[in-house]
């Protein structure tokens, strides 16, 4: 059975590197000092507002939320914070026809008190079709990019790319429509009964000269090229509806309808009979 092992003595010490002469002294005693610092750390500013992201929403979608699903509020910034209301539904419904009309050229000659709402004011116009794809389960989003009024998601642009670019067209009523086209038969072009006028995505305030073939071939070229399918949207504007029922969206709605128009180019070499 092995001896334990027991502390060597100094004299063992001294022996053991006599005998040993190619062996290293033992290492030195290292004395090490800990000093406990404490660093000053900056409070951060606790700003309700700090943490936020800038959201901006369109006409039509801070209306949608105010109106359709009661989930926010509009307010004026210029009034005291203490005594700011927030506006009712017919509020920032005229008032947000009546911003689409001061973006426009037609606005210089117009003060505000003489403001008439009509029916086809852009505001309106767009919030129609916006409206009627939202309550049929699409995700709306601004389609500038791509040269048209909307874009139509499935779920959201999360979880998907876009699958409709759809163009807003205001039209009159299906009788004038069809004595125009009775008027103009000798006309090749039937899109020429459509009247044109202002343009409706914000920002633009240039008038649309015609929509011609040209323009919609374009169109319809651009939307295609990125896998999409080009909605054109026609809104049956009324032609007998009265001031105070155009004051309200809940009189004012019902009176309008939207008419779509699905376009693809066609390919002889894929789309042979």
């Amino acid at each position: 059975m092995p001896s334990p092992l027991l502390p060597a003595s100094s004299n063992d010490a001294t022996n053991l590197h006599k005998a040993s002469p190619t062996s290293s002294p033992p290492p030195a005693a290292t004395i090490t000092a800990v000093i406990h610092t404490t660093i000053p750390i900056p409070q951060r500013e606790t700003d309700p507002d700090l943490d936020y992201e800038h959201l901006q929403l369109s006409l039509e979608e801070a209306f949608f939320l105010v109106f359709a699903i009661e989930v926010i509020e509009v307010t004026d910034p210029s009034e005291d914070s203490e005594h700011k209301a927030a506006f009712s539904i017919q509020d920032c419904w005229l008032k947000f026809a009546q911003a689409s009309v001061a973006r426009s050229p037609i606005a210089k000659t117009i003060s505000l008190p003489e403001f008439q709402l009509e029916p086809d004011n852009l505001f309106i116009v767009r919030y129609v079709v916006y409206h009627y794809y939202r309550s049929q389960g699409w995700v709306v989003k601004d389609g500038l990019k791509y040269g048209t009024d909307f874009m139509l998601y499935r779920k959201g642009m999360v979880f998907g790319h876009s699958q409709y670019g759809v163009r807003v067209i205001p039209c009159h009523d299906f009788g004038t429509l069809l004595n125009n086209q009775e008027s103009k038969a000798h006309s090749a072009l039937s899109m020429q009964t459509i009247q044109p006028v202002m343009s409706p995505t914000p920002g633009s305030s240039m008038p649309h000269t015609v929509y011609s073939w040209q323009w919609l071939l374009s169109l319809n070229r651009i939307i295609s090229q990125v896998q999409k399918t080009t909605l054109i949207c026609h809104v049956v504007l009324p032609q007998s509806i009265t001031p105070q029922q155009l004051c309200h969206p809940r009189t004012a709605l019902p009176f309008y309808s939207v008419v779509e128009l699905g376009i693809k180019r066609f390919l002889p070499e894929r789309n042979r009979a």
